[in-house]
């Protein structure tokens, strides 16, 4: 079974196949750029895809496969390519089975195979020592591998230590801000609050947060922007004694209430409990897993 996509005359023994057999994932056929049949698909936007019909091979059978891409022409983008298939019937815009990204020739046993084209969300981060790079999968790095099957990048700028404004009116967020000017972002996370003083200025910490959400309004125009708000936190993993971050959180919902953005409620169904935390803050690798599927879910 060879197909050339998009080609009407191929010279390598494949069978043409026309853009009009491939849907957008929702029951619509994705744009095309010239020909509606034998033009170039067009994915203007992130998470934009093509996929095929869903062939089938009429036995099950060990098959290697191979996706080769512009073996006709070139493109002006690049787009990332998945292949996913199953023993058993599935429909052309069906959720499962699962995709599988592909970089290299696979074989599967399948009866019946289908291939898709999608182009790559960019996900941003801005958050502190629970969200940056470390010892242990951190959520960014969970979500990357999971959400629209890895067909995503995190830019991760998260920083231990890092607060939305400090006592003497420094703010940490700006700097996060600035790191993410040039992400062109789809989706921007902010991930902070915890290391900032319950006792401080409320005041001045939501006008911060508020003032860093306008400024990646405009240096991601696209991005839609979630803000995690303040985990639970104890003074150590026995959970005895919990550190109080109301103030903060009230702040921060303030803020988003204020821009008209989405802020996620960790605490009041508490995300992650003490055990799940290696020192009352920091979570462990369950703790991660934890966040990592509560944003997974709320995305969904």
């Amino acid at each position: 079974m060879s197909k050339a996509f998009g080609e009407e005359n191929p010279t390598q023994g494949e069978t043409a196949v026309s853009w009009q057999t491939w849907s957008d994932g929702a029951a619509g056929i994705p744009d095309v750029t010239g020909d509606a049949d034998w033009g170039k698909l067009k994915l203007d936007l992130s998470g934009e895809e093509g996929r095929s019909a869903v062939y089938d091979h009429g036995s099950v059978a060990t098959r290697t496969y191979t996706l080769t891409e512009n073996r006709y022409g070139t493109g002006a983008e690049s787009a990332i390519l998945q292949i996913r298939g199953d023993t058993s019937s599935f429909l052309q815009d069906d959720a499962t089975p699962a995709w599988e990204t592909y970089s290299a020739p696979v074989s599967h046993a399948w009866r019946y195979v289908q291939i898709r084209a999608i182009t790559v969300l960019t996900l941003t981060v801005l958050g502190d020592s629970i969200s940056a790079h470390g010892g242990i999968d951190r959520w960014p790095d969970l979500i990357q591998d999971d959400y629209l099957n890895g067909s995503c990048i995190v830019v991760n700028h998260s920083v231990d230590g890092t607060r939305i404004v400090h006592e003497d009116g420094f703010s940490d967020l700006d700097d996060l801000t600035t790191a993410a000017d040039d992400d062109d972002a789809d989706i921007i996370f902010i991930a902070l609050g915890t290391n900032d003083s319950n006792i401080g200025n409320m005041t001045t910490l939501q006008a911060e947060l508020e003032e860093n959400i306008d400024e990646l309004q405009v240096s991601n125009p696209r991005a839609v922007i979630y803000v995690m708000n303040v985990l639970p936190r104890w003074t150590d993993e026995t959970g005895e004694t919990e550190h109080d971050k109301s103030n903060i959180r009230t702040a921060i919902s303030a803020a988003c209430a204020a821009q008209g953005i989405t802020c996620w409620d960790t605490y009041s169904t508490h995300w992650i409990t003490a055990d799940d935390t290696a020192d009352g803050l920091h979570p462990t690798a369950d703790g991660q897993i934890k966040i990592a599927a509560k944003v997974l879910e709320l995305l969904s």
